[in-house]
């Protein structure tokens, strides 16, 4: 093993957490691991109680992975799918706690272990997930549970965004943190904006956003410095910056045969960099919290001490994480997740708050949002020609001409067989369209008009301080966004009085509430789960049918084959679902169906 590294290793942690890193990384010295540590890669020993294995030894194989569950998109068991159900037979996959007492919906939860993380589970086994329809629907996300370390400060990052905050993924590609942040802090009056300055690494990030089927985000694709204008805009900013990714020597011995202290110092001085061009877009009193993937410290706990020194932040301690999870290590400025001491491939995060200097950090907080609502709600009228608000009707087998708003009397049990949102989605949302794309964008109502004033300022950040100054990208006449590559969820684009349906819509979790729906009656089954939106602006329509279809057809609907359409399916656009999640769209031409998935999201390898 490189010596250098095993020095580094042994000057950043704790003596005997070094020795457990350095035998985890290298098998052959499995005989020097402490019987407690016997089996952490292969069994879930060293995140709870479980009494190890003593027999497996360390494993120096890929240990078993870990996912985290989509909390917004439901599924039936098994047993009762497709048959007369009753509400009370709906299950969140994030709230089953055994699953092997229960057969859900999704096969890789056989056998699984739940972990400290809410929703997330350590697989008995690695499947293929190319060949899960239901991973490619966006039901759960493949992630190392280190990485789901936001769910420990949940508590800290929550209070920070207050009712109307505005959290920032900096680093963002692929998704990962991203998805958590949204399944964690998607929350009436909030944003999230996920960020990536790597151009080549914006589709697999937009892909997995659309997966997740959330609308209140903002995608973007710009340098640090870029979004650094936006002063005092973001409430919370998580930073998992790029590192030398030492907690990826478990995936690949090229990771760490390739390792250098030249790689660390030059990763070290471009976080501080990061760190700096960031750092006037947080809000006085507002939260930072670092993140690397890695174990030495001068990419963790040098640069925490140097944002601390030399830019003016505050040490928030979170010690409460330390009880939550057994093995996790405690810093001078930080916590790390090493392998050895606990399951995972290792993280290290800080929490830090920006000092206020003209007040409390409560009264600072306060003045901030305030401040930075009056800055980014209103809009010109000359903007407002970016995105045109559409006076939308839904109809459905259930129910005729509703307005796509929240209908009052939701709360009762006798009222809420005519509430749209149940339908639809369980907050209200809006509709917009540009003009220049032709394309109709939903959003949730309470954000909409923020969410494009932060997107046209986004666009515009050449300025000193685009929200400030009010001169944000001139995106009148419908002129389309250049670093904004996602917001809220596409729904579809215009087309000779018709809208042709988006693949992201077909994710969206507002579309998977209303198949709830149709799943209690059968309807999906039989063909008959039909809806129609009327944009009555621009008359047009989005019209289309939902059908369930078995693994073999959702794998070649994912592979982009052709799809010989099932004799129950009506004509026209129709969404496939495979055990209620939504996949996507094909045009039924009656003898053939045109498939509409994404030719870039496709599966590549073979489906037989």
């Amino acid at each position: 093993m490189n010596a250098d590294f095993c020095n580094l290793v042994r000057e950043s942690l704790p003596e005997d957490a070094a020795e457990r890193l350095l035998c985890a990384l290298q098998g052959t010295e499995a005989e020097r691991l402490p019987s407690e540590l016997q089996g952490a890669l292969g069994e879930p020993a060293s995140v709870g109680n479980t009494a190890p294995s003593q027999g497996d030894g360390l494993q120096t194989t890929e240990p078993a992975p870990t996912i985290r569950i989509n909390p917004f998109k439901k599924v039936f068991p098994i047993n009762n799918f497709l048959s007369s159900s009753s509400s009370s037979d709906e299950k969140t996959v994030a709230d089953v706690k055994s699953v092997s007492e229960e057969k859900c919906a999704l096969e890789v939860l056989d056998g699984a272990v739940e972990l400290w993380c809410k929703g997330a589970f350590k697989l008995a086994e690695r499947p293929d997930f190319t060949l899960d329809p239901s991973f490619h629907a966006g039901a759960y996300y493949v992630q190392d549970s280190s990485s789901m370390f936001p769910y420990l400060i949940a508590d800290e990052i929550d209070s920070a965004l207050g009712e109307s905050g505005v959290l920032l993924d900096l680093c963002a590609a692929p998704g990962g943190k991203s998805t958590h942040l949204l399944s964690l802090f998607a929350k009436e009056g909030r944003i999230i904006l996920s960020n990536e300055a790597v151009p080549k690494r914006i589709p697999a990030l937009t892909d997995n956003l659309a997966k997740w089927g959330v609308s209140r985000l903002i995608a973007t694709n710009r340098d640090p410095k870029n979004l650094g204008r936006l002063e005092g805009l973001f409430d919370v900013i998580l930073a998992d910056v790029p590192c030398s990714g030492e907690g990826m020597f478990m995936r690949s011995s090229d990771a760490l045969n390739d390792w250098s202290l030249r790689t660390v110092e030059e990763c070290a001085v471009r976080q501080r960099s990061i760190i700096s061009d960031i750092w006037p877009a947080l809000k006085e009193g507002g939260l930072l919290v670092y993140s690397t993937c890695t174990y030495n410290h001068k990419e963790n706990t040098d640069n925490v001490r140097y944002i601390i020194e030399e830019l003016g932040a505050e040490y928030v301690p979170v010690d409460k994480v330390l009880a939550e999870v057994p093995g996790l290590l405690k810093l001078d400025f930080g916590y790390q997740f090493a392998l050895g001491s606990v399951m995972g491939e290792g993280q290290f995060f800080a929490v830090l708050r920006k000092r206020s200097a003209a007040a409390s950090v409560g009264s600072a907080q306060g003045n901030c949002n305030n401040a930075k609502d009056n800055r980014i709600s209103k809009r010109t009228s000359k903007n407002q020609k970016s995105f045109r608000e559409l006076k939308v009707k839904i109809i459905d087998n259930q129910r005729n001409n509703e307005d796509f708003k929240n209908v009052e009397g939701c709360d009762s049990k006798d009222n809420r067989e005519n509430c749209v949102n149940r339908e639809i989605g369980e907050e209200s949302k809006s509709f917009f369209f540009n003009k220049a794309e032709e394309t109709i964008y939903m959003m949730p109502s309470d954000v909409a008009e923020r969410m494009i004033t932060i997107a046209e300022a986004i666009e515009g950040t050449a300025n000193s301080n685009p929200i400030k100054s009010g001169k944000s990208q001139d995106c009148a006449n419908g002129s389309s966004f250049s670093y904004v590559k996602m917001i809220g969820c596409r729904v579809g684009t215009v087309k000779g009085g018709k809208v042709i349906p988006d693949a992201d819509f077909a994710l969206s979790t507002e579309l998977q509430n209303a198949l709830q729906e149709g799943m209690k009656d059968k309807t999906i089954a039989e063909g008959n789960c039909g809806f129609e939106i009327k944009f009555e602006e621009l008359r047009a329509s989005l019209q289309f049918t939902a059908a369930e279809v078995d693994r073999a057809v959702a794998l070649r609907f994912l592979a982009r084959e052709n799809i010989t359409p099932h004799p129950s399916w009506k004509q026209g656009y129709v969404l496939l679902c495979y055990k209620g999640l939504g996949l996507g769209f094909v045009n039924n031409l009656g003898n053939r169906c045109n498939n509409l998935y994404p030719q870039e999201r496709r599966i590549r390898k073979s489906i037989q």
